[in-house]
């Protein structure tokens, strides 16, 4: 009788959000925006695949990005879409190491988790100033490349600040499971936008690399990464480059916020499992 009295409790602490927040709660997140924050949290779009045919060359590289979903991707978006449905709330996978193992490993996990978040987060503004300065060469070097890391750092995270909808929505103009407890009806929204996000990541990566690799002749050791967007110039000129440029700065922007969103929302869930001071888990309503 002891464990299933522990997992009921367990359960309870899951679906209860704390009382103790006096803020009022945001919308919640919607199916469409729900598909392109997972979207930008795996993929982001096809930049940087390119390594991939400079390494096994077209054929292995086509095939690869075609059989790989299937052996890994549509798995593990099942497993996510299982055990994000079975406990909807904010944390993810945080819950998921709670409920299996206990608290120390949910929170070791969570911490893990939370340190390669900051990391990653870290290289996105350089890399938006990066594709940048191939338009705007003043942000190649010295202190306007600097200022130009700390303004799109702020803006961004302010954009994140303002609400997860509206995170949701710059993801769908631009082109989770931490934060499934502020998703509209998730057993049902979850596994949708999983396998939706799923689909078009896979397009997103074959359609531009069967493109490519048929439009111009084949040498291998040119396809290194950026290589799209002198396929680009090649093929229509320097207008669809500076595009391509765009389209991969635009792609950083959206993996920054996707990624910001969900590291923002695992630290609310562990709060409320009480991995963390409980004041990580107040929400600060934006007018």
């Amino acid at each position: 009788m002891e464990p299933n009295l522990s997992s009921s409790n367990t359960q309870h602490l899951l679906e209860e959000q704390p009382p103790t927040t006096t803020t009022k709660s945001r919308g919640k997140l919607a199916l469409i925006p729900l598909v392109f924050l997972i979207f930008f949290e795996v993929s982001g779009g096809p930049y940087g695949e390119e390594s991939a045919v400079g390494a096994a060359g077209p054929l292995w590289a086509i095939l690869g990005f075609l059989i790989f979903p299937f052996i890994w991707s549509i798995p593990e978006a099942l497993i996510t879409a299982e055990l994000a449905t079975a406990f909807p709330g904010n944390g993810g996978f945080v819950i998921w190491a709670h409920q299996a193992f206990g608290p120390f490993w949910g929170s070791l996990m969570g911490s893990w988790k939370f340190l390669t978040g900051v990391l990653n987060l870290a290289s996105y503004p350089v890399l938006c100033i990066d594709y940048l300065k191939l338009v705007f060469p003043v942000f190649s070097s010295g202190v306007p490349r600097y200022i130009a890391m700390l303004v799109s750092t702020l803006v961004l995270s302010f954009l994140n600040y303002t609400g997860l909808a509206i995170v949701g929505y710059t993801a769908v103009t631009l082109g989770a499971s931490t934060l499934a407890g502020e998703v509209e009806q998730p057993q049902k929204n979850f596994p949708i936008a999983l396998l939706s996000a799923g689909v078009l990541t896979c397009l997103g990566y074959l359609v531009p690399l069967l493109a490519a690799t048929g439009a111009i002749p084949l040498s291998q050791v040119d396809w290194t990464d950026g290589y799209f967007a002198y396929v680009a110039e090649m093929v229509a000129g320097r207008w669809l480059k500076f595009w391509m440029e765009a389209g991969a700065c635009l792609s950083v922007i959206g993996l920054y916020e996707a990624q910001l969103s969900s590291c923002a929302y695992q630290v609310l869930g562990m709060a409320d499992l009480g991995f963390l001071p409980q004041f990580f888990g107040d929400e600060i309503e934006v007018v």
